[in-house]
């Protein structure tokens, strides 16, 4: 009797291995290949229990979500004017076929290694036609894409499909920095006193300008008030020779008046004494009669 437990246990044992062996379950961030003997029998993308022949399939379990590969960021790139950038920057890729990549290259580590050297020659081709000025404009984004492109052609053959590249930075090396800068504030400040120079002259020239103006403006005012000065003198004789005309005495009187007007306002101490047989005592007398 104990001989048939431990025998059904046994037999019991075997049969639990046998279906733990026997099921296996594929999640939704990845793809699973089963490889019989060295050969790839099946591949699974959607998730869910699934079943393969126990101790002899093998699973392989490959990623299905998007990754990441990271540069070492000592890629030097040759530009076309003969200058040259430390590339850091990064790709995103997808394993689009599950059985090409594992026959290409196995696993993810061996395929980054792979992707490593392919992205550093599509980057080097495609900066290698550049010039430094192009690869820090607003044309950055366009050398990323065709990086890109050209990087994904070359792993295709891998399974792989590269999503996106991106260029963090991109800077001089060291040794180069120094003289470039030197070079470029040269630049500058040759340009600012290009400026400078040419600021000056405009400047100058709306001095003149300015000056040639207020001349001309000052010269017609100044003849217009000579004309305007003309008409009120001709204009008050005229009125003064109506006057004297009309009223000879009256008109002498008036201009006693004024005279005496002056000679009175121009200092208030001073004293005037008049004879009674002056004209304007004549007037006043004339006056008071």
């Amino acid at each position: 009797m104990q001989t048939k437990l431990k025998a059904l246990g046994v037999l019991g044992f075997i049969g639990l291995m046998t279906l733990a062996q026997s099921v296996f379950v594929v999640s939704e961030t990845e793809q699973v290949l089963i490889e019989r003997f060295g050969n790839l029998k099946q591949s699974y993308n959607q998730a869910g229990l699934k079943f393969k022949v126990p101790f002899i399939d093998n699973v392989v379990r490959l990623e299905k979500r998007v990754l990441n590969l990271a540069s070492s960021g000592d890629s030097i790139a040759t530009l076309a004017d003969k200058k040259q950038l430390v590339i850091d920057g990064f790709a995103r890729y997808k394993i689009t076929d599950a059985i090409k990549f594992y026959q290409a290259v196995r696993d993810e580590t061996s395929a980054e290694l792979k992707m490593a050297t392919i992205l550093d020659s599509a980057t080097r081709s495609v900066l290698g036609k550049q010039t430094l000025g192009d690869v820090l404009s607003g044309e950055r984004s366009v050398l990323m894409e065709k990086i890109r492109q050209q990087a994904d052609k070359q792993t295709q053959d891998l399974g792989i499909q590269v999503i996106d590249v991106r260029i963090r930075r991109a800077d001089l090396p060291k040794k180069n920095s120094e003289s470039v800068f030197n070079r470029m504030r040269a630049e500058r400040q040759q340009q600012a006193t290009q400026y400078r120079a040419e600021g000056k002259e405009k400047a100058t020239e709306i001095e003149a300008k300015a000056r040639k103006e207020s001349s001309i403006i000052l010269a017609n005012a100044k003849r217009d008030a000579e004309i305007m000065r003309g008409q009120g003198d001709a204009e008050a004789n005229r009125i003064y020779a109506e006057s004297y005309a009309k009223d000879a005495d009256f008109f002498e009187f008036y201009r006693s008046l004024k005279a005496y007007e002056r000679v009175l306002s121009s200092n208030s101490d001073t004293s005037i004494i008049l004879s009674n047989d002056t004209d304007f005592m004549k007037y006043m007398n004339k006056g008071a009669r």
